[in-house]
């Protein structure tokens, strides 16, 4: 009687499913609490104990952090070799690495007594051996899931118990650091690699080189239900000639029992390519013009991710004004939601597959975090719901494009050959979006004149696009791309000939014609030329002459009130050129004055000039109404800032004139100011 077939270690209806995860997952615990120290707590600690300079250790941090990342292809080559000697010799390697990396962390909190140029080469070294250790030791641990294969959804499986523990590892090093110190953070760290490290030997065993993608088996000893070699799947069906009765219904079961791949999984086709079973090349992934597509939804993605963890102290800083507290809490609310938020994804992925479950996950991200935007001072209650919100989402970040990228390694053939090549330049470009998003955030930032502290409404303008709206837009690309490369199938002509459908491509056009003329529609803004039959007829020669006084607001986005004035005005006109000599009081007792210089142009236009003004402002009058347009430098905390006005003015009687004028930067409205004008 044939044996029973294998049953997978995180198949859903596996006796031991969680105890195969722990022992797998467990790992990803101090190897991602091993990331807190060395890139986030380590600065501090040199620059307050060993009085380095801080913006040295970034530079050094930024350079290893680059040559980390361009050596992580090649140690994926070395770590195709370590599997291609045997699975021992895979343990064995990581384990040296597990040491050198507990080795090298507690030597860099705790170097010798040296100089200040030994103390720089001694952090120089420390990082690179540390930083090598870690990335070699996360490629064997990736590679192992990568090999123990599955459908999509034990694939999703694999990858969340490893990611649901680097969760926990992340918590657990945030909180350790506040609370116990570099002693017993460091502490923690080297019980939890050790535990980890030790439970990785008795974790399922991928199946050995030619068997079927999903047969694995336990460390050790072969189990009663490991799969025989004459289990396997043979690469083509046999021939009816050469094999017996048995045989056939041997190989005809086992081509049914093969998992069934959805649709959207595939990545744009799933035969095998040549080049990937050739052998093992440094550069073949990059070949494969599916590994291409998915690392380029990848990179847009995961930027839209790293900038706002880049920027978010600064947030929440100086635009909530939360506490250390309240900045915790946010931190631990976001992960311990993605944490509990894997469940939810992995089925999901049940019922939609793995590509349409990522699309859903960024389209939710994108629905909560849109609204930080418009977050301001004291509302962090609205932010944590965002957190909790837009933390389950990163769940499915964390989870779905790894297992993504194991089906197509399965897919290409790679597994047992090249995967640790494909995890090289997946892990390469990880870190690329991470300093992407610090090397292009952080220098906008400074370019739109951002200034850390900064508590006026327009000079944190800059910060709420760059974290907000900024993620927003790259997280929407990344949807998009995902859905053109990986999700839509290609258009079926006859399927839509017999339905009675319009072609794909009349249908695109139609569509698109129709979403222009939406915006059109909706662009469509008055113009003064709408209220030519209103009366009193307003004419700026004829109203500012003479003394006219302004009582006025300035409302935020929002709508809240940030500032009042008045304005006393002293005009007078010599023929078509007029002087507008305006003093403003402010609530807050401080002035300032504007002198415009008006230009009558001909019939209903008018032009202007002020000292703070950029260019020359142009009037259009009509009926009852002007529209006056400029853009106005402005003084904020010892900055200046062009801002664009957009002037609507209504002469209601011969004394009473209403002005209201839109504020505007790079065409995202800032806020208003209402004015109401008296002749006197």
């Amino acid at each position: 009687m044939n044996a029973a077939p294998p049953v997978h270690p995180f198949a859903a209806g596996a006796a031991a499913h969680w105890r195969a995860g722990l022992r797998y997952g467990l790992l990803g615990l101090p190897l991602a609490f091993a990331a807190l120290p060395m890139y986030v707590v380590l600065p501090h600690h040199y620059a307050q104990h060993h009085g380095l300079a801080l913006a040295s250790i970034g530079v050094l941090l930024m350079l290893v952090r680059l040559c980390d990342a361009f050596l992580e292809p090649l140690l994926g080559r070395w770590c195709d070799a370590l599997y291609a000697r045997s699975l021992r010799t895979v343990l064995w390697v990581a384990g040296a690495a597990a040491a050198l990396l507990a080795l090298g962390l507690t030597g860099l909190y705790f170097p010798p007594p040296t100089d200040r140029t030994g103390l720089w080469v001694w952090m120089l070294v420390g990082l690179v051996l540390t930083s090598v250790a870690h990335s070699q030791l996360m490629l064997a641990h990736q590679a192992w899931g990568v090999r123990l294969g599955g459908d999509a959804v034990q694939r999703s499986r694999i990858v969340a118990w490893r990611e649901g523990h680097a969760l926990v590892g992340v918590v657990a090093a945030s909180a350790l650091a506040l609370t116990w110190g570099a002693a017993g953070m460091l502490a923690v760290f080297g019980v939890a690699l050790a535990c980890g490290y030790l439970l990785w030997w008795q974790a399922p065993r991928p199946a050995p080189l030619g068997a079927p993608l999903g047969g694995c088996r336990t460390l050790g000893v072969e189990s009663e239900n490991a799969p025989r070699r004459d289990q396997f799947l043979p690469d083509s069906p046999p021939h009816s000639g050469t094999m017996g009765q048995e045989d056939g219904k041997k190989w005809a079961a086992a081509a049914h029992s093969q998992p069934t791949i959805p649709k959207s999984d595939r990545l744009l086709g799933a035969a095998p390519t040549p080049e990937a079973a050739r052998g093992a090349r440094l550069w073949q992934p990059l070949h494969d013009a599916r590994m291409r597509r998915l690392l380029l939804v990848f990179l847009c993605n995961g930027t839209a991710s790293a900038i706002p963890a880049t920027l978010m102290l600064f947030f929440a800083q100086d635009v909530l004004r939360a506490r250390e507290g309240e900045v915790a809490l946010f931190l631990a609310l976001y992960f311990v939601s993605a944490a509990l938020g894997l469940p939810l994804w992995l089925r999901l992925v049940g019922r939609a597959g793995l590509a349409r479950s990522w699309l859903a996950a960024m389209l939710l991200a994108v629905a909560c975090f849109a609204w930080t935007a418009a977050l301001g001072a004291g509302q962090t209650h609205a932010f944590a719901v965002i957190c909790a919100l837009t933390g389950v989402a990163f769940g499915a970040d964390l989870t779905l494009p790894g297992a993504m990228l194991a089906g197509l390694v399965a897919r290409a053939g790679a597994v047992g050959r090249t995967e640790g090549a494909y995890l090289g330049w997946w892990n390469l470009t990880t870190k690329f979006n991470l300093a992407l998003a610090a090397g292009g955030a952080l220098p906008l930032l400074q370019w739109w004149g951002y200034t850390p502290g900064s508590t006026e409404a327009l000079a944190l303008q800059p910060l709420r696009w760059t974290y907000a709206l900024l993620p927003c837009g790259l997280k929407l690309l990344a949807a998009a791309l995902l859905y053109l490369l990986c999700i839509r199938p290609a258009p079926d002509p006859l399927h839509h000939a017999t339905k009675g459908a319009l072609p794909w491509n009349l249908r695109r056009t139609v569509l698109l014609a129709g979403l222009g003329a939406a915006l059109l529609q909706g662009c469509a803004s008055p113009q003064p030329k709408d209220y030519a039959q209103e009366r009193p007829v307003l004419a700026l020669e004829d109203y500012f002459s003479g003394r006219v006084v302004a009582h006025g607001i300035f409302q935020k986005r929002g709508g809240e009130v940030a500032r009042r004035f008045t304005v006393l005005m002293d005009c007078r006109w010599e023929g078509d050129e007029g002087v507008l000599d305006e003093a403003f009081t402010y609530s807050d007792g401080s002035t300032q004055r504007r002198v415009w210089h008006i230009t009558k142009l001909g019939p209903g236009r008018y032009s202007g000039r002020a000292d703070d003004v950029v260019g020359e402002a142009q009037g259009e009058a009509a009926g009852n109404a002007l529209r006056w347009n400029y853009t106005l430098r402005l003084p904020v905390d010892g900055k200046e800032y062009e801002v664009q006005f957009d002037d609507w003015m209504f002469l209601v009687d011969d004394k009473v004139l209403l002005n209201r004028a839109t504020m505007r930067k790079f065409g995202i409205r800032l806020g208003e100011v209402l004015l109401s004008f008296r002749k006197e």
